[in-house]
């Protein structure tokens, strides 16, 4: 899933001119937080952070984007819960999670819905 994810976003990041890894630390730091996928700028910034979990464990991964969030405040954050198949982003003018089955979620870096990227 989460090869899926990084490759079929791998060649649109490339030619925007960003950097998309897996599981990288979010900072040099080797232990440091280190999401599922992030997309990097050239300056390696994190510009978007995507984390794949469980049902069971939601929770303790919007806890770790929390504590990103206050760390990379400009960054967007999204989690995907693969049992639900539901796709969660974070609203920073609310300050809430919306949840996919709600709307399409969206990357300002992406040209398409998250869930495409998934097939």
């Amino acid at each position: 899933m989460l090869s899926n994810l990084h490759g079929n976003m791998f060649h649109e990041i490339r030619r925007n001119g960003y950097i998309v890894l897996t599981e990288a630390t979010v900072t040099s730091d080797w232990k440091d937080l280190a999401p599922d996928l992030v997309i990097f700028d050239k300056e390696k910034n994190p510009l978007s952070i995507i984390e794949i979990t469980t049902h069971k464990e939601l929770e303790t991964i919007i806890n770790k984007c929390d504590e990103l969030i206050d760390r990379f405040p400009n960054a967007e954050y999204f989690v995907y819960d693969y049992e639900a198949d539901v796709f969660y982003q974070y609203e920073k003018e609310e300050d809430i999670w919306i949840c996919s089955e709600q709307e399409e979620i969206h990357s300002s870096y992406l040209s398409r819905p998250l869930q495409d990227y998934l097939l």
